[in-house]
């Protein structure tokens, strides 16, 4: 992960001040809060009727049965490298 000089700055601060006792431990803290803050915001999804069907899944797949089959033109490799591409 790459940051801001400000956004160093500002997270030393907190550090020197004592309310984190490092920049990681700030940095975690904030993505946590972070992450939940946004979840909060989503709409709440009733995921109960998936539930017998992802069972089955399972039970299929434990059995040596494949239940899901991607096809692309591209490789893994290429789907990975293009999901890290970054603007």
């Amino acid at each position: 992960m790459k940051l801001e000089k400000e956004e160093v700055k500002k997270l030393d601060t907190l550090v020197r001040l004592g309310i984190f006792k490092n920049r990681s431990q700030a940095i975690r803290r904030m993505l946590r809060e972070g992450i939940e803050k946004k979840i909060a915001t989503l709409p709440q999804t009733d995921l109960s009727e998936i539930a017998p069907i992802v069972e089955l899944m399972l039970q299929l797949t434990s059995r040596g049965v494949d239940v899901v089959t991607i096809t692309s033109p591209k490789t893994a490799a290429e789907i990975v490298s293009e999901g890290r591409q970054r603007p």
